[in-house]
């Protein structure tokens, strides 16, 4: 691919302008607009909110939800296990500083098992945790989080109307999807798979979990009533939501 317009003094993709406002990944999408059109955070600036973030990747997650963050009253913590990953989102990908952004340089099992302790909840906790071993089974969410005690101490620091969002990825998701989807249904008095698309619709389904310490809060049982939120999403979020969720 040929990029025009690059010269010797501008060819320094690290020094490249970053719009914080799009999002290209159909899941990362996905785990932002969760919260809002599940009626866990609102747009309304007089409601201070939090949200939790466990995996850093590049950052295009908590970058995103930082451009809002004064806008919405949006605090957002971000939980990452490996230090280099905090150093290439601020070199490659933008990664903002702001006063209502904050990087833990943690294990987040071990974040999330300190923060029941100390009380700390959360509106919205969005994981997305793999496992580096890709001939696993299921690779996220990692196996860490697949423990009962850490999907109960995620239960425990998610606010009543909370909802929590999983990255699932799995080599035989027929198979080992319900597996994730029952280990969680222990803890949480509503789980459901949220099925997807990526824009190639030759990549076929995917399915994030969606859980929530609301009772009968599911896609099932709330569809029409979420599907409703979307265009006040879209509106804000320009993600076209109706395009990769399945309904």
């Amino acid at each position: 691919m040929f990029i025009s317009g690059l010269t010797e003094q501008n060819r320094d993709s690290s020094n490249w302008e970053i719009d914080r406002t799009k999002v290209e990944i159909s899941y990362v999408k996905l785990q932002l607009a969760v919260p809002f059109f599940m009626e866990a955070m609102n747009f309304d600036p007089k409601i201070q909110k939090k949200a939790l973030m466990i995996g850093l990747g590049g950052g295009v997650a908590s970058n995103f939800y930082t451009h809002f963050a004064d806008e919405i009253n949006l605090e957002t913590t971000v939980v990452e296990i490996d230090g280099i990953y905090g150093e290439i989102a601020k070199k490659w990908f933008g990664y903002l500083d702001h006063p209502k952004l904050k990087l833990v340089i943690d294990d987040g099992v071990n974040f999330i098992k300190k923060e029941r302790e100390n009380g700390n909840k959360y509106d919205t906790i969005i994981l997305d945790a793999c496992n580096e071993n890709k001939d696993l089974n299921i690779i996220c969410p990692c196996k860490g989080f697949m423990a009962e005690s850490a999907i109960e101490d995620l239960s425990h620091i998610l606010t009543d109307n909370g909802i929590l969002s999983v990255n699932v990825f799995t080599k035989h998701p027929d198979e080992s999807n319900p597996k994730v989807l029952e280990a969680y249904k222990k803890f949480f008095k509503s789980c459901f798979l949220l099925a997807y698309t990526y824009s190639n619709p030759n990549h076929g389904l995917f399915e994030a979990l969606i859980c929530s310490n609301r009772p009968n809060w599911t896609w099932d049982r709330k569809k029409l009533q979420f599907v409703k939120h979307f265009k006040q999403v879209d509106e804000k979020f320009d993600f076209g939501l109706d395009k990769f969720i399945v309904y």
